[in-house]
């Protein structure tokens, strides 16, 4: 699954917190732009590739290393004054906020979009070609491709552009732009393109493109079980499939040419609904929402009988998580003979109802608590909201998230606990319920009691994000398999020798920052002890690998 972030508002500049959450929880909720109270849950580990579209990526930039998928940005980059584009930062922020990244991800992973391009009184033809021109210069060595398109006449462009009055394109307007941007594309090491434009302006040197080609995803993700996107443009689209996470009139860019605001006050209201914690990008899940699914179940299950009052009871019971409503249906069906009743529900489910309260998300709240409870060393909350997790039957998630812990948040800081941890899932998997309780809670009360690191983690990411980014560089001739120049340490004082490891391009590069505890302290003076000391004295030098 692509994800698209967003093509319906500009979440990157406006919602980036809120969309890092999401990942943390592992899954966002989207209400159909169509029908308000359907809404589809996507989980972020069905999740191949995240393209994130933007006018301005500065507010992720920090962010980034944390992301732990393929990445493609667009990032939109027009030459429009604050009478078109209201709030979009200064050009200038923007430029160097894409060389930052192209920095971060690598320039195969970021295109820049001059989109859309209209002609008027103010931007003339040769506004936009001294433009154009000036933008490939600023950004050759930092971007490979640029896509250009021409503005569509949606109904609500129509009505904000009217002002501007803007003209229609002769084909003279395409023959200068395709000749000029092709010269200043290629002159700068750049592919100039369009995506389903009816003038694809491919005699005059642009490539015919894709947004995002099956080559592109498949190149960022090895993958190539990639739908096409039928459902746009008539089924003429080429690009993969994606899903959108945004919501209409929620951009606060104001940009006059947008599609996607039609209504500016229903803007300013829907980024007061907002909440960052929230599965939705605007306000919360509803009841109504949930008995919106539960009906759709009847699609899948044709003899399935269920009642409205039933379906109301089961909306109630689970509060906001779809997967845990759709759960006790599936029980009861099977188990009472197809048949869904309040009586059957409430045999099925011997749970006690956790999700009373409307601005609690559910089941992954409770992951989410258990997590940040033992990772903030409350021992008491932390055994709280596993037994509430034991009694919701999830054993599974609650074994996962354990691991996850174990080697995230303590790690290095206590080195012998994560085997433990492993140990104690494994023996809970063995005895079964009831008695599984007593091996996680010893695990999970050592857990909360340990001393934290998150060193481990942070360093691997930050050394994947280096090599995603194609920031690596030639192996050194000494360690390769061929070298005659290798010096073996076990051969040398302290098993320690001054030799080069990493690539040239890399030197000085660090990646690992130890935490403040005991044994991560003692391995770095360690370390730091033995390359301080004389290590030219061979210990056998006849045994030198």
């Amino acid at each position: 699954m692509v994800l698209n972030v967003s093509g319906r508002t500009d979440i990157v500049a406006f919602y980036s917190d809120w969309f890092m959450n999401r990942i943390k929880e592992g899954f966002v909720d989207v209400r159909n732009p169509f029908n308000k109270k359907l809404v589809s849950r996507i989980y972020f580990e069905d999740v191949d590739l995240i393209l994130f579209c933007t006018k301005n990526p500065i507010p992720i930039l920090d962010k980034i290393e944390k992301i732990n998928k393929p990445i493609l940005f667009h990032v939109t980059l027009t030459p429009y004054k604050r009478d078109i584009e209201v709030n979009v930062p200064p050009k200038g922020k923007i430029i160097e906020a894409i060389k930052k990244l192209s920095n971060i991800i690598g320039k195969d992973n970021i295109c820049v979009r001059y989109d859309p391009i209209f002609i008027s009184d103010e931007y003339t033809l040769d506004y936009h070609i001294r433009n154009f021109d000036k933008l490939c210069t600023l950004l050759n060595g930092y971007v490979k491709t640029i896509i250009v398109s021409f503005i569509d006449d949606y109904k609500n462009v129509r009505k904000n552009m009217k002002s501007i009055r803007y003209r229609n394109f002769t084909e003279n307007d395409y023959k200068m732009i395709g000749e000029s941007f092709s010269l200043s594309a290629k002159k700068n090491n750049m592919t100039v393109q369009t995506c389903f434009e009816e003038r694809n302006l491919t005699e005059y040197g642009f490539k015919k493109g894709e947004c995002l080609s099956h080559t592109l995803a498949f190149k960022l993700t090895g993958k190539t079980n990639f739908k096409s996107w039928t459902a746009r443009k008539g089924g003429n689209c080429n690009c993969v499939q994606m899903v959108d996470i945004g919501a209409y009139n929620t951009c606060s860019h104001f940009c006059k040419y947008c599609y996607a605001n039609y209504d500016e006050k229903k803007v300013k209201e829907n980024v007061i609904k907002h909440d960052k914690n929230s599965s939705l990008l605007i306000g919360k899940l509803e009841e109504d929402d949930i008995v919106k699914g539960l009906k759709r179940v009847k699609n899948v299950l044709n003899d399935i009988e269920m009642d409205q009052k039933t379906i109301k009871y089961i909306a109630k019971l689970s509060n906001g998580d779809i997967r845990f409503a759709y759960n006790l249906v599936e029980f009861s069906y099977y188990g009472f003979n197809h048949k869904v009743t309040i009586d059957n529900i409430k045999e099925v489910n011997n749970t006690p109802s956790f999700f009373t309260d409307k601005n609690e998300d559910g089941h992954y709240d409770m992951l989410s608590a258990f997590q940040k409870s033992i990772r903030g060393s409350d021992v008491d909350a932390s055994l709280h909201y596993l037994s509430r997790l034991i009694v919701s039957g999830d054993y599974d998630s609650i074994y996962r998230r354990m691991l996850v812990i174990a080697y995230e948040d303590i790690a290095l800081a206590n080195p012998s606990l994560p085997p433990r941890v492993l140990a104690s899932i494994e023996a809970s998997e063995r005895i079964g319920y009831p008695e599984l309780i007593k091996p996680l809670s010893v695990a999970v009360i050592e857990m909360a009691l340990s001393p934290k690191s998150n060193s481990a983690d942070m360093a691997i990411n930050t050394a994947i994000n280096d090599v995603q980014a194609g920031n690596i560089g030639r192996i050194p001739e000494n360690i390769r398999t061929t070298s005659h120049n290798y010096k073996y340490p076990h051969n040398y004082k302290n098993y320690y020798v001054e030799q080069q490891y990493m690539p040239d391009k890399l030197i000085g590069r660090k990646y690992y920052f130890p935490k403040n505890n005991k044994y991560e302290t003692e391995m770095t003076n360690f370390n730091k002890k033995i390359k301080e000391e004389k290590w030219t004295s061979l210990l056998n030098p006849h045994q030198i690998k």
